[in-house]
């Protein structure tokens, strides 16, 4: 299991990083399209309902270590901070966000199974068109994301992201914490804006690139997620390895001596009984 885990958290790392510089790139897209130009749009501004939608991206399987238990503990902090269950409604990824769902006695309003192991953008089409439906209807006032991001191979962080409304805040900081690993990405923010053209117009241009750039945020933070989660079972099978090499060793240390008790207690007895037949 430590080998398998090894090898899809190689492609997953991959793909979590080799995404991050596009990521960062679609959000200063973002902050030149529409932040800085004060252009309107729903997406832009707070939602018209009271309250919350949460997406919750865990793992389907266990064993790996508490990847699925830190984020179920920053999801319980952030969800009472929110309202509890009369506030918050929850789109779950994966079983073990079910189960915590369901644990917190909270509505879900779409689950997802075997999501991490879907490939491509496509996969990410169902979950944007749910989130966006949800937050033109009026019924909430904000989406967030709570995922585990990706640092290391021994290190991971529970994050609760805001995703909609998208302000300029948000923004920046997504940048500074997707951005992390991706110096290469000049994120230039748009100080002149002669620095993009639009065709035919600002307001259908932002109507179609806006949805796309948050099914990017999406694509990205489930892609941080796989390779924690990859990355913590591959710590947490290692470490089982090493706890199960050690246990074999005391065990069999423990066998040999009760095994050489029983042959000097069988010594002992012999000697004994040889001693009385010659007294005899």
């Amino acid at each position: 299991m430590e080998m398998v885990a090894v090898s899809k958290m190689k492609r997953a790392v991959v793909s979590a990083l080799a995404t991050r510089a596009y990521a960062v790139a679609a959000l200063d897209l973002l902050i030149a399209l529409a932040l800085e130009r004060k252009i309107a749009h729903p997406l832009l501004e707070k939602g018209a309902g009271e309250r919350t939608l949460m997406i919750v991206v865990a793992s389907n399987r266990g064993l790996c270590g508490g990847f699925n238990v830190a984020l179920a503990k920053s999801v319980a902090r952030s969800f009472e901070s929110f309202g509890g269950r009369s506030s918050v409604d929850f789109i779950t990824i994966g079983k073990n966000a079910e189960r915590l769902a369901r644990k917190l006695g909270v509505n879900v309003r779409g689950s997802f199974v075997d999501f991490s192991d879907i490939a491509g953008m496509h996969g990410i089409r169902g979950l944007q068109r749910l989130v966006l439906d949800e937050f033109y209807a009026g019924k909430y006032a904000r989406v967030l994301v709570a995922y585990n991001n990706y640092i290391s191979t021994v290190r991971y962080v529970s994050m609760i992201r805001p995703l909609l409304p998208i302000t300029p805040e948000i923004v920046r900081n997504l940048i500074a914490s997707v951005g992390e690993d991706v110096p290469s990405v000049e994120v230039r923010s748009a100080a002149g804006e002669g620095m993009y053209l639009f065709e035919p117009t600002e307001a259908a241009v932002l109507e179609e690139v806006l949805p796309q750039l948050v099914a990017v945020q999406l694509y990205q933070m489930n892609l941080e997620s796989v390779a924690s989660e990859q990355s913590a079972r591959m710590v947490a099978m290692k470490n089982a390895s090493e706890s199960a090499g050690e246990m074999i060793t005391d065990l069999t240390l423990d066998w040999n001596r009760v095994r050489q008790d029983g042959i000097t207690q069988e010594i002992a007895e012999i000697a004994a009984g040889a001693n009385a037949l010659q007294a005899n």
